[in-house]
């Protein structure tokens, strides 16, 4: 039968010490203090133990937490990496069909300056017939179409003076009309050179080779499907965003804004497709490696929490063991 003294120990600890019925002559009255003394000694030791394995727990779980935070972060960046790289290629899409926008603007633009130059090829005829009327001519330099005309009739016999001055009449009224005309001239032909001059601009600024929209889009959309020079890169950036050489243009060019380094990638690596590059392989591995060890940091807190409670267990029994032992020795 399991005393107050005893009730808290293994059958171990019962039989180490003195108190233990089965060590005595089964009074357990034998040797109690000498027992009690030596749970207070063996309390020492494994208080000693429990603090070690309360403080080696408690680094595990430091260990554990910071590796699962780190964990957690490089988690993060490949989640933010991979949304990255689907909004890319929603950007690629994008890019695709503004492409194709800008290659039918390519075609438009190209054909409207080829109408603006038939018009103006056109309105030029118009005024040179409407000079052909105006023009002082032979054999009578002095006189125009209209005015040699007007001189021929006037030069006629057989008809009526009335009618005569009624033909001149109109005929003048006529040359006032084609001459109002012929005063627009200038006007007329600088605007449709403007309009042809912006027109080239707008066909050059979308479609020129290397430099315009149109390329600069599939040099973008190359680049972000991870092409390469042999790919079909064929923008030179550095051509493109850098001001010409001093005195090629007669207006100074303000410096660019943009970095070379920034339009271009690094010629050491790639950053799109995002999968591809080094970075995001980086960082998948260390994420990788995170996880492991997180998962081990995990496995050694656990070990060392079940040392701690199991000396946690051992001290709370042996002090239980020594509060009863001595209540009982001031019973007697």
């Amino acid at each position: 039968m399991l005393t107050p003294k005893t009730q808290f120990l293994t059958d171990e600890e019962r039989v180490k010490c003195s108190c233990d019925p089965s060590s005595t002559d089964g009074t357990g009255a034998s040797g109690e203090k000498d027992c009690i003394d030596k749970w207070k000694e063996d309390l020492e030791s494994i208080t000693n133990e429990y603090t070690l394995a309360s403080a080696r727990a408690v680094k595990a779980e430091g260990l554990y937490a910071n590796g699962n935070e780190w964990k957690n972060k490089l988690k993060a960046w490949l989640d933010r990496a991979e949304k990255a790289s689907d909004e890319v290629a929603k950007i690629n899409t994008e890019l695709s069909i503004f492409e194709t926008t800008v290659e039918t603007t390519v075609l438009n633009t190209g054909k409207t300056v080829d109408a603006i130059k038939l018009l103006l090829c056109i309105v030029k005829e118009v005024f040179d017939g409407v000079h052909e009327l105006l023009r002082k001519s032979p054999p009578n330099p002095e006189k125009g179409l209209i005015q040699t005309l007007i001189f021929q009739i006037d030069c006629l016999t057989n008809i009526d003076e009335r009618d005569k001055s009624a033909m001149i009449s109109c005929i003048t009224a006529y040359e006032n009309q084609v001459k109002a005309v012929f005063e627009l001239q200038k006007t007329i032909i600088e605007l449709l050179l403007e309009i042809l001059n912006l027109a080239n601009l707008l066909h050059q600024k979308v479609g020129s080779p290397s430099s315009g929209l149109k390329d600069i889009l599939h040099d973008l959309s190359n680049r972000i499907q991870g092409g390469t020079a042999d790919d079909g890169y064929i923008i030179d950036w550095e051509t493109v965003i850098s001001p010409p050489p001093p005195g090629t243009l007669p207006d100074p060019v303000p410096p660019s804004p943009c970095e070379l380094t920034i339009l271009a990638p690094p010629d050491d690596d790639k950053l799109f497709p995002i999968f591809n590059n080094s970075y995001y392989k980086l960082l998948e591995k260390q994420s990788l490696k995170a996880e492991d060890t997180a998962s081990y940091f995990k496995e050694q807190m656990e070990e060392e929490r079940k040392k701690r409670d199991k000396a946690l267990a051992k001290r709370t029994s042996l002090l239980e063991a020594i509060k009863a032992s001595e209540a009982a020795e001031m019973a007697k």
